[in-house]
């Protein structure tokens, strides 16, 4: 099972979260048929979701990632809940680019440097709060510490990784998201500073020591307590239901349309690929009970 760790340290200076979100990547993968490419950048976005969601109060509360690029993903998406599940997809799953000279998948390529990184903090208020900031590199990583900078003011600490086996099947996942508290001195924030100037390859040390063995070791200038660990996972939310809602919210002729051209409707969801097949009965339901 993935987990996720959450730290501070001893000072009270920053705040740790840590993750390991290997079958979770696997899945998505498996789920959307992604390449090489895909499978890092995606992986990446679902693992960063977990991380910057890790704060959210309430089970209801969601936090969406978007990643618009100039490469050929066209657009990644991710949603994460405020019980450690997460969900996304990949507007082109499937399309390739050239590894990096090392032989490693170029997510940053799929990507592209060119476009917006999008978060959207949605707490069941009236207005879900938006916030964009400039694409730098599209690894991802570099992309959310430059919109905390940049948007937020906040020195922040990110690094995701994604390693594949030889039959591209996921060997290793996580991340870690380092933040500085409020009111942390100057001298403290040199700690971070120099953190950041060698921050670690974090799939590398996945493969060999445990989250918490890192937690001790690559972070042991913070004197880090782990407060808790929790579970998380890949889960899609969807229902009949609420594909139903989607269908009710359209104009009558939309819904006419469907059933004169197709004799129904087959809606595929996004971030599960699951099919809701509506007869031309449901359909006529629908538009009964609109009325």
């Amino acid at each position: 099972m993935d987990q996720i760790l959450r730290a501070i340290d001893k000072n009270y200076s920053f705040r740790l979260f840590f993750i390991q979100s290997d079958n979770l990547v696997e899945e998505a993968k498996q789920i959307h048929g992604l390449s090489r490419s895909a499978t890092v950048a995606l992986g990446r976005l679902l693992t960063a979701n977990l991380l910057l969601a890790a704060d959210l109060k309430n089970t209801e509360d969601r936090l969406t990632l978007q990643m618009r690029g100039n490469g050929p993903s066209g657009f990644l998406v991710t949603t994460a809940d405020g019980s450690g599940h997460v969900k996304g997809y990949a507007d082109q799953p499937e399309a390739k680019v050239a590894d990096k000279k090392n032989g490693e998948p170029d997510a940053g390529a799929y990507v592209g440097k060119e476009g917006t990184f999008v978060l959207i903090r949605d707490y069941g208020m009236k207005e879900p709060y938006t916030a964009h900031s400039p694409l730098v590199t599209g690894e991802i990583a570099e992309d959310i510490a430059a919109y905390y900078y940049q948007t937020e003011k906040i020195p922040t600490a990110i690094s995701l990784g994604v390693q594949l086996n030889e039959d591209d099947s996921v060997k290793t996942a996580g991340g870690f998201f380092l933040q500085a508290m409020p009111g942390v001195s100057e001298e403290e924030l040199g700690k971070l500073e120099d953190f950041i100037k060698t921050l670690p390859d974090i799939t590398a040390l996945l493969e060999v020591h445990t989250p918490e063995e890192i937690i001790r070791t690559a972070f042991a200038a913070f004197e880090m307590d782990i407060l808790d660990t929790s579970d998380v996972s890949y889960r899609c939310d969807c229902s009949r239901e609420k594909v139903e809602d989607a269908l009710t919210s359209l104009h009558k002729d939309e819904i006419e349309t469907m059933i004169k051209e197709d004799g129904g409707a087959e809606v595929v969801c996004h971030f599960c690929n699951k099919k809701y097949a509506f007869s031309e009965t449901d359909l006529r339901q629908i538009i009964e009970n609109r009325n």
